[in-house]
């Protein structure tokens, strides 16, 4: 699972993650969760293969969207396994194949929110 220290801030109608390199907009059921730590500390989760190009999205959602650069790209056969960094953080997503990615491309990627993940920063536990 990739992770993200940042904040809960609330904006727009809604709750957002705040990594200060980029920021998610939380699904409903996650906020609902999480407005107890709106304004706090956290650290958001979100497993590999819950990242997604966008061009391989129809209709992305552009607040669940952010922007990331390629440092290694590993084929593995049938996926491909492509390390990004943004804001504070690297990260990792597991993608198909027909990725045409190039190391130091900036790609635009998506976030399933709907299978993310806020943990405690000291304990680990999970929030939501």
């Amino acid at each position: 699972m990739n992770f993200f220290t940042g904040t809960i801030e609330p904006a727009e109608g809604g709750l957002w993650f705040n990594e200060g390199g980029f920021r998610v907009r939380l699904s409903d059921e996650l906020a609902a969760r999480a407005d107890a730590w709106s304004g706090k500390e956290v650290v958001f989760g979100i497993r590999p293969e819950d990242i997604a190009d966008t061009l391989y999205v129809g209709n992305p959602a552009p607040d669940h969207c952010l922007k990331a650069r390629v440092d290694v790209i590993e084929p593995m056969g049938a996926e491909v396994f492509i390390y990004f960094t943004t804001g504070r953080h690297s990260f990792v997503a597991r993608m198909n194949t027909t990725e045409q990615a190039e190391v130091n491309q900036e790609l635009s990627l998506i976030f399933s929110m709907k299978k993310a993940h806020l943990f405690h920063p000291e304990t680990g536990a999970r929030l939501a």
